[in-house]
């Protein structure tokens, strides 16, 4: 199911100002089809790493973590972002990553997924 994955490639590095714990902010960006991704990672002290990723289109949209794509390649997706964290345990193997989710927000069909508690 992951096997598959898109080529990526690292585009930038944002450094975290006067934030107590974070560090950087790594960019890396991928196409697949029809779109174009980005996918930052956040660096923590502590060798941590927190995935986020989207569209390149909806960057400065702020639901752009709960928008969908219609694509329908999530597991390529998702398969792209851990060869991205094992790119990045290549070369820190102390680093511990977390990926972070959002409820689903489908403005063309009026859906906004309900929060779990």
């Amino acid at each position: 199911m992951f096997d598959s994955y898109y080529k990526f490639s690292q585009v930038g590095v944002e450094k975290a100002h006067n934030k107590r714990y974070l560090k950087e902010i790594l960019i890396f960006s991928f196409r697949s089809k029809y779109n174009y991704y980005l996918v930052e990672v956040e660096v923590y002290v502590h060798d941590i790493y927190i995935v986020k990723f989207y569209l390149k289109k909806d960057k400065r949209n702020p639901l752009k973590y709960h928008l969908l794509t219609n694509e329908n390649k999530g597991s390529k997706v998702i398969s792209t972002c851990i060869r991205i964290m094992l790119h990045i345990y290549g070369r820190n193997p102390r680093a511990s990553f977390g990926f972070i989710g959002a409820n689903t927000v489908d403005p063309q069909n009026s859906y906004i997924q309900k929060q779990r508690s």
